[in-house]
């Protein structure tokens, strides 16, 4: 017999689907899949149920079923006449279903949402004692900081963060060091993590994942943030300042657009041009190396970094110390 007691979660309605008869009538189906759940028997299979469309204009005859296993694109695997389909898994891995109804003409709909992910668990394997009691991200231009906390306490090695951006299916591992907050109380205990490998502009989907020590999955929670770009433009002090062989300048741009970076003397004549480029939203940096343009070192003394973009314009005092 199927057990479901492991996992349960709402998830929610499909867009529209449309469908296009033979007579070309524009007909419209809804596949309202709002609760899926799966769970563990002696044979390792998982369950999933969904609900019928129930404003759909043309007859469902049949659904295809879609799988990913362990974040891999959805494939077409097999079709079904019943609202539920039974997935022989393999203990550890995750899966994600997705279904899509199928009309008397073999005409098919947009897929269901994809439900949340299940992972399969050996019979005796005991889930983790523990709950998510909250999450959110904190949103910057250059990373997004994940918090979360739970009901109990797990180590940091515990849990396994995947990223997915919005655009694709692809799923990706995030290379970020789990920290537990020291402040944690005796009821809720706080972790967090900071992704700086993200696109100013970008949304992605993140599902932090808990295992215990075997490696099993126990529960798994998602959550969407988007990498924002900086407010105003901004041209930060150099750093070394002063400097001998070499300084790093540091900027930054709210949108897409031309920025221009040149150093000039003490007589307001150009020494060298360091960017000029059409640069996208974020923060940026640039060095100098202490040559002119024609690639020889400048004397001891001060010079001016400035920066000019289509609504922007500053200028920093740089020091060489030979």
């Amino acid at each position: 017999m199927l057990n479901h007691r492991q996992l349960h979660f709402l998830i929610g309605r499909s867009p529209t689907v449309t469908w296009r008869s033979a007579a070309v009538t524009m007909l419209f189906l809804m596949l309202a899949v709002p609760l899926v759940w799966g769970g563990v028997d002696d044979d390792e299979q998982i369950g999933f149920i969904w609900q019928p469309p129930v404003n759909a204009e043309t007859a469902v005859w049949k659904y295809h079923i879609y799988l990913s296993v362990d974040g891999l694109p959805f494939d077409k695997i097999d079709e079904t006449i019943n609202t539920y389909y039974i997935v022989r898994g393999d203990s550890g891995s995750c899966y994600r279903l997705r279904v899509a109804g199928v009309n008397a003409y073999g005409q098919e709909g947009c897929p269901s949402p994809e439900s949340e992910p299940i992972w399969c668990l050996p019979q005796e394997f005991t889930p983790v004692a523990f709950e998510y009691a909250a999450t959110q991200a904190e949103e910057r231009h250059d990373h997004i900081k994940l918090i979360w906390e739970t009901t109990g306490y797990l180590p940091p090695s515990s849990f396994h963060i995947h990223r997915r951006n919005l655009d694709n299916n692809l799923e990706y591992p995030v290379e970020a060091e789990v920290i537990s907050d020291p402040a944690s109380g005796t009821e809720r205990f706080r972790y967090w993590c900071i992704d700086r490998h993200v696109a100013v502009g970008e949304t992605y989907r993140y599902t932090i994942q808990a295992s215990d020590p075997s490696g099993f999955g126990a529960i798994a929670v998602t959550l969407c943030a988007q990498a924002r770009g900086p407010g105003d433009y901004r041209l930060f002090q150099n750093y070394p300042n002063p400097f001998n062989a070499e300084t790093t300048i540091s900027y930054q741009n709210p949108q897409a657009g031309r920025v221009v970076i040149t150093i000039y003397n003490t007589r307001g004549q150009k020494v060298r041009d360091l960017l000029d480029t059409v640069e996208a939203p974020g923060l940026h940096l640039v060095t100098w190396d202490g040559l002119d343009g024609a690639s020889v070192p400048v004397a001891s003394g001060v010079y001016f970094c400035h920066m000019w973009s289509e609504a922007f314009v500053d200028v920093k005092k740089l020091t060489v110390l030979r």
